[in-house]
């Protein structure tokens, strides 16, 4: 169980950080500064949510099944918060970046649009994962999240054989994000339930 536990956190920590590894061997380390940001916005609002998926896993520890009503009210409204999510941190970004960063505004408009879809994305995840360590398998999570940071290195280095910049990194890290929320929601709608409304 612990094995599996620092498997898995230590795959999400790398997926964190990897996207920053792969751009300095790469590309260098001013397209880092860019990269990093296009996704500073992004980035400070994802401390609450982190902080939210804890408070939830709290929520849920006395728990043996998702509740009914539960489970059918975060089907609906995750994928409304992702897109709440997306607008408010692309628009927010876009002021905080011209106020702190102006002269960056021309070097991350190729890839805005794609680490801010991916933010919403990593939200979705952090806030899924509670559900799926509770009432799923962490075992499964574990390898969902290994094979996450496998597929987005690999994607990565693919796509920068096409484009040779950073949009390769965004692009794959959209991919497997879309990839990864969409396997835990499918997963998630199909949790055993215990009935009750």
């Amino acid at each position: 169980m612990l094995n599996v536990l620092l498997i898995s956190g230590f795959a999400g920590a790398t997926m964190t950080y990897s996207d920053r590894l792969l751009i300095t061997y790469l590309l260098s380390g001013s397209a880092v500064s860019i990269f990093y940001i296009a996704t500073l916005p992004s980035k400070m609002l994802l401390v609450p949510f982190n902080m939210l998926s804890s408070v939830i896993l709290s929520y849920l520890a006395d728990t043996d099944v998702i509740n009914k009503k539960l489970k059918k009210t975060m089907s609906y409204t995750m994928p409304i918060l992702c897109i709440f999510i997306f607008l408010i941190s692309y628009f927010v970004g876009i002021l905080i970046i011209k106020l702190i960063y102006p002269s960056y505004l021309t070097d991350i408009k190729s890839i805005y649009l794609i680490v801010n879809i991916s933010f919403s994305l990593t939200i979705f995840d952090f806030v899924i994962r509670s559900f799926l360590v509770k009432y799923f398998s962490l075992k499964i999570k574990a390898i969902i999240d290994v094979m996450a940071l496998c597929l987005f290195i690999i994607l990565s280095l693919f796509f920068f054989t096409i484009y040779k910049n950073l949009f390769s990194i965004a692009f794959a890290q959209l991919i497997t994000l879309l990839l990864k929320v969409t396997i835990e929601y499918i997963i998630f709608i199909r949790l055993k339930e215990d009935g009750k409304n």
